[in-house]
């Protein structure tokens, strides 16, 4: 058990934080969400199903079979939906997730520009 809790920690953590920095931030809820919960459903849905049904038509360690067949898959999407290092989709993405000074924006938004009327009040 601790060996497959350690394992899903190591693929879980790295997983929801590339999904939330894959999307910009105004579609990243739904994004994510209809994503993820897609995957599961389908994947985590049927393997059980197919599961039997591979145990009970062809072998035993077929469901093992099964499992390398759908990290494969997962492979090859993730190569797919990479970026190349030196592509400008990359140098985008690195500027995109680069962490705001909040200060400066917020000292923006409350600046007021005062007029020489505004003055002859003061």
């Amino acid at each position: 058990q601790l060996t497959m809790g350690v394992s899903l920690s190591l693929y879980g953590a790295p997983m929801c934080s590339w999904l939330v920095e894959s999307f910009d931030p105004e579609a990243r809820l739904t994004s994510v969400a209809i994503g993820y919960n897609l995957a599961q459903a389908i994947a985590g849905g049927s393997s059980p199903a197919l599961a039997t049904l591979l145990v009970d038509h062809v072998s035993v360690n077929a469901p093992g079979w099964m499992l390398t067949t759908l990290a494969t898959i997962a492979l090859l999407g993730l190569h797919c939906v990479a970026p190349a290092r030196n592509s400008p989709s990359s140098a985008r993405s690195s500027r995109r997730f680069t962490p705001v000074n909040q200060d400066s924006d917020l000292e923006r938004k409350n600046e007021v520009t005062l007029t020489s009327e505004d003055h002859e009040v003061l």
